[in-house]
């Protein structure tokens, strides 16, 4: 905890328990050891992570050492479930934060629910409230987060070049006058360390066991490290983001450190420099640069004399760069000032001029690298979208069955969907090659709602928001939803072989290549659902990725709601709404009635064949005829008396609603606006802004709705709406025609 709160030094980072404070955990605790962290946080105990951080390309093996052989190679430790580190006494440990358990994570924390599909990930007994629920999924979040930069430090470690020459750094099992079997103390990294968190002084500690045996502390000039301005590499696989390719031309992280630098173990004329064919072994072919003014320590005060560097190319086969001139090594008395103490002065070494270049060489490489490969983590996409009529889900309001007196919900879930993930163009600096497609393979889908609980919805939607109270959004928000925590319900899985491929970028081309799918719900999404996303989950092959999950989130309105009532009882006359009796009773009404149907007045008196009540039955649909997936029957026997439908919308289209067979005018096609109760984050440079999205109700004979369709008679002869004001002129529903009838033939396809 505390490395990361000396991390943010000169940095912005969100706190501990965000998703970049998991992230940097886990960064950070990939190196627990059993001396150093005692009190590390890994599933079993603490163990020696650090045996399985080398990679050496060359000669294709992780950590080789005396007393602990040959160690885990870092792209087996981060990829693999069979690594196991072995440490010299007790059984070998595996790794429980690598990419595969970041997957199984993001899995469960998206669905709660195992790999298998079988069992909840809800262990039995625990409390199942929707409050534990979410702690539960938090968690899973925090491990996936967590995993990902455990193996961020891995691929990260592919740019210190002691980590893929074989070149042990620990400070450990130093004994006087014998040397350090685990390596001497990295200057290096702990140079690099300092100058991170812009620290004046470092130490070197070498020791045996946890005595530290000899210390000596560095002071030096921290200016900031350089990471950026290096493009993230786009690979395949994982694997090759640390080694790609034979080591002269490879294009892993490892390959570029290990042919490109020397390193304190593995310098110019080393036994151990041997091994390797680049730079040099002897330093052949390297420049020479005496330097003979402007020299400074390393607090950057002058000195005098000469030091003679020797340079070299240092060549990038991802993007096709050389840089030139690189001091590689030093010849002279410099040295890393650890030393054994029975050795004479080397006659090359490296300092903190050459690291400097180094740095600024390997750790904007270090950066671009974990961000193409935590881009690759993520790279799915898929297009999501609503049927054709705009519907995610209907229901029926008013129908017995799904018991929307007390509580229903949205049993099923039709959309549209297609993979859209973007294909990868691999790096290739001698010429354009072909994009590799990332193919959505054999797997399942499952759809997964989020929403948090408005608890202030009543049946007969009293509890809605209403702006003639005084109330402001945000009161009734906080009121009635925030205080409730996030749910989820998820909906049964299918299997799929293929998605259909489509391009974002090409218009039309998405929607035109979607297919549809149905998702049944067990635990339906409830009615009184507020702040809703709809989450759809894959989880299968994902191009060369055997068991990837890959994810898309689409806005979803909160259940709107429309109506449509039996209102014949009442008579339109231009923009005025009567009773028959009140009609029969005013000749000024009657005069503008026989103007418009003269057959309708006889004597001055209204005919009973005219305008009286009729019943209302006809099929009502969503989408253009033909290609509905939404089916209804009104029957509206009576006047005064309605049916109502809730829906889950895109809230970025209407509902068309087809109304073409209603014995009523006019027949235009009906277009419902969504309803949103929802708070969102808003993008506000140097904060996290809220807004909060809560639609206003209307209401007509006492009925709420969001969209509403009142039949009258038509008295003066023309076919048009009337304006709400008017409409709500009508006395509120009473009994039980303030209850919604159920509909007939309500079907929801395919």
């Amino acid at each position: 905890m505390g490395r990361i709160r000396d991390s943010r030094t000169g940095l912005q980072v969100a706190d501990d328990f965000s998703a970049s404070g998991w992230f940097m955990r886990g960064a950070i605790r990939e190196d627990d050891n059993t001396l150093e962290t005692p009190d590390g946080d890994d599933p079993g105990g603490v163990f020696d992570r650090v045996f399985g951080h080398f990679f050496d390309p060359v000669l294709n093996r992780g950590l080789t050492v005396p007393l602990l052989g040959t160690q885990p190679r870092a792209v087996e430790w981060a990829l693999s479930d069979a690594a196991r580190v072995q440490p010299v006494i007790g059984s070998g440990r595996a790794n429980q934060f690598k990419i595969a358990d970041a997957r199984e994570a993001m899995w469960r924390a998206l669905t709660l629910k195992t790999g298998s599909w079988t069992d909840a990930v809800v262990p039995s007994g625990w409390d199942t409230l929707p409050a534990t629920k979410e702690a539960i999924r938090k968690a899973y979040w925090a491990t996936t987060f967590r995993a990902l930069g455990d193996v961020v430090h891995l691929l990260q470690d592919m740019a210190q070049p002691q980590h893929t020459r074989n070149d042990a750094h620990s400070g450990r099992l130093c004994a006087p006058g014998v040397g350090c079997y685990g390596g001497h103390a990295s200057f290096f990294e702990n140079y690099l360390a300092a100058r991170t968190i812009s620290e004046p002084t470092f130490s070197l500690e070498e020791g045996l066991g946890g005595v530290v045996l000899s210390s000596l502390q560095v002071n030096i000039s921290s200016p900031q490290l350089a990471y950026a301005n290096y493009p993230p590499p786009r690979f395949t696989n994982y694997a090759d983001y640390f080694s790609k390719g034979t080591n002269a031309e490879g294009q892993g992280l490892a390959n570029y450190s290990n042919r490109g630098f020397y390193s304190f173990g593995t310098n110019v004329n080393s036994a151990a420099a041997a091994q390797y064919p680049d730079p040099s072994p002897t330093g052949s072919g390297l420049g020479f640069r005496t330097v003979t003014s402007g020299l400074t320590d390393r607090l950057g005060k002058a000195v005098t004399g000469s030091v003679t560097f020797r340079t070299g190319a240092v060549q990038d086969k991802v993007i096709n760069a050389t840089a030139i001139d690189v001091k590689l090594a030093t010849t002279g008395m410099f040295d890393q000032f650890l030393i054994e103490r029975n050795a004479g002065p080397s006659q090359y070494t490296l300092n903190y001029v050459n690291y400097n270049e180094h740095a600024d060489l390997l750790v904007p490489r270090a950066v671009g690298y974990s961000a193409g490969l935590v881009d690759y983590f993520f790279r799915g996409q898929m297009y999501v979208a609503p049927p054709v009529e705009g519907v995610y889900a209907v229901i029926d309001h008013g129908s017995a069955a799904s018991n929307c007196e007390n509580t229903c919900g949205f049993a099923k879930v039709n959309l549209k969907v297609a993979n859209a993930t973007p294909p990868i163009f691999p790096p290739a600096p001698q010429g354009p090659v072909e994009p590799v497609a990332q193919t959505l393979g054999a797997g399942m889908l499952v759809a997964v709602a989020k929403f948090r609980r408005n608890t202030c919805y009543t049946t007969n939607l009293s509890g809605e928001y209403d702006s003639a109270t005084g109330e402001t959004v945000v009161q009734y928000y906080n009121r009635c939803v925030a205080s409730q925590p996030e749910e989820i319900v998820v909906s049964e899985s299918q299997n799929v072989l293929n998605l259909p491929a489509c391009d974002r970028t090409v218009l039309g081309d998405c929607p035109g290549k979607a297919v549809a799918k149905a998702f049944n719900f067990p635990t339906p999404i409830p009615i009184n659902a507020a702040s809703i996303a709809l989450q759809v989950v894959f989880r299968g092959s994902l191009g060369s990725e055997a068991d990837a999950v890959v994810v898309e989130t689409v806005d979803v309105s909160e259940p709107t709601y429309f109506t449509y009532m039996n209102a014949t009882d009442y008579i339109k006359i231009e923009m005025g709404l009567y009773t028959r009796s009140h009609v029969i009773g005013d000749p000024s009404l009657l005069s503008k009635v026989e103007q418009a149907m003269p057959g309708c007045i006889v004597n001055g008196q209204l005919k009973d064949t005219c305008l009286q009540p009729f019943p209302i039955s006809f099929p009502l649909r969503w989408g253009n005829p033909g290609t509905t997936v939404v089916n209804a029957l009104l029957d509206l026997a009576q006047p005064g008396t309605f049916s109502r439908f809730a829906m889950l919308l895109d809230p970025h289209q209407y509902a068309a609603i087809d109304q073409s067979g209603t014995p009523c005018e006019p027949k235009l096609p009906v277009n419902v606006l969504w309803r949103l109760t929802q708070e969102r984050l808003i993008n506000i440079p140097g904060q996290n802004a809220q807004e909060f999205l809560v639609t206003d109700s209307l209401s007509v004979r006492g009925v709420k709705s969001d969209g509403m369709v009142v039949c009258h008679n038509q008295g003066d002869g023309l076919s048009q709406s009337l304006p709400t004001p008017v409409l709500s002129t009508m006395p509120a529903l009473v009994g039980n025609n303030a209850n919604p009838v159920p509909i007939q033939q309500f079907a929801v396809g395919p």
